[in-house]
């Protein structure tokens, strides 16, 4: 392994991959480039809000580029993400906060008003970082956007820690992991190799970002240099014909999700695609 940390890695990956595409959501293409510089934007606009190294920082937003940006900006500065469910109950939601004891919440839009049922209870939460869909600007994304693409983060390495990353707690409250950014990279090497990653290849996701399985995916292909697809959420009636549009060459599955997909009728159309 030849990074020092996940952001060290993040800023290799894009002087290997420079604009060939690590994210497409929505048929939007980011390129590794891309992904770092808007990396270091959210990194410095954090760092200007007083996230510093060590700090815990909740975040809860839905499938997309903003979730594994605000990661890597993490990593960059030594801090620490804490990834929250989106379908968390109030309870689920408070507990989670208290118990990592998150200094701030980027939060998107979308479960604001939770947010606000529940704020009054968490007093160790500093600060609120609302994100809002692209086409709005809320005061974070634009001091996002008005911040410097540049950013140096020499005193992070591997053994700091970057996720607490909460178990679904089937038996009780959730239990937080403490997983370290060398951990991330060993899994994502792992991965990558397993796979056989490369550019000419395509990865694609459809579970949501606060489970581990789209980290250690964005992971291995910011090693291998393929292009990973997001997907909102898991739809069995158009799994396949993102697949199919997309070229994907390698997917993970878990669950009930191959006995959801083996149970759709046959399709003409993605027949009549594939041949």
């Amino acid at each position: 392994m030849e990074w020092k940390s996940l952001g060290h890695l993040v800023e290799s990956a894009a002087e290997r991959f420079g604009e060939k595409p690590l994210f497409i959501f929505e048929d939007k293409p980011l390129s590794f480039a891309e992904v770092n510089r808007r990396a270091n934007k959210t990194a410095n606009a954090l760092k200007s809000v007083g996230v510093t190294k060590g700090e815990r920082v909740a975040v809860m937003l839905p499938n997309g580029v903003d979730f594994p940006i605000v990661w890597f900006a993490l990593a960059k500065l030594g801090a620490v993400i804490v990834p929250v469910n989106i379908n968390y109950h109030d309870h689920d939601l408070t507990y989670t906060l208290d118990d990592s004891q998150a200094g701030f919440f980027v939060v998107h839009e979308n479960y604001l008003e939770q947010w606000e049922r529940v704020r009054a209870h968490l007093p160790s939460v500093k600060e609120t970082l609302l994100v809002t869909e692209s086409g709005s600007k809320s005061d974070w994304r634009r001091l996002v956007d008005e911040s410097s693409d540049s950013f140096e983060s020499s005193n992070v390495t591997g053994e700091d820690l970057v996720n607490i990353q909460y178990t679904s707690g089937t038996t009780g409250f959730p239990k937080g992991c403490m997983l370290t950014q060398k951990y991330w990279m060993m899994l994502g090497q792992v991965a990558a190799n397993y796979f056989e990653l490369t550019p000419a290849e395509c990865n694609l996701t459809a579970q949501p970002f606060y489970y581990m399985d789209p980290q250690w995916n964005t992971v291995s292909c910011l090693i291998g240099g393929a292009p990973l697809v997001i997907l909102p959420r898991f739809s069995p009636s158009h799994f396949w014909g993102e697949v199919i549009r997309h070229n994907v060459t390698v997917l993970y599955l878990i669950g009930t999700m191959p006995f959801f997909l083996l149970k759709m009728p046959e399709d003409p159309c993605l027949s009549e695609d594939i041949n």
